[in-house]
């Protein structure tokens, strides 16, 4: 994992008050802590988040996406929300996305 990685990971376990385990398959990342669930790739141009779970931890999920926005503008990287339910659309769109060509995505405006 890269120190930049390692920075919004601590980032994360601030923002939470959680310990992190980070495990990484393939180029996909997965944080499971006990109050969220986090899946994400990362390379030098997209910070892409695949899901969060946050287990009806009300809040978290801003605290989460902070903290991805805090990382990703420090990196100038664009990022995208893939995999978005249709019940979670209006949460994204308040996170500032919007609606992406594929179905299911959603990319931060900045």
């Amino acid at each position: 994992m890269s120190d930049k990685l390692r920075e919004l990971i601590h980032g994360l376990s601030e923002a939470t008050g959680d310990d992190l385990p980070v495990e990484c398959v393939e180029g996909t990342y997965e944080i499971e802590s006990d109050h969220f669930t986090l899946t994400f790739t990362s390379d030098s141009e997209i910070f892409e988040i695949h899901s969060i779970d946050v287990r009806g931890n009300v809040g978290f999920e801003h605290k989460i996406i902070n903290a991805i926005h805090e990382y990703s503008d420090e990196n100038d990287l664009e990022v995208i929300a893939s995999n978005v339910r249709d019940t979670a659309r209006g949460f994204w769109e308040k996170m500032g996305y919007q609606e992406g060509d594929s179905d299911g995505e959603f990319y931060r405006v900045v």
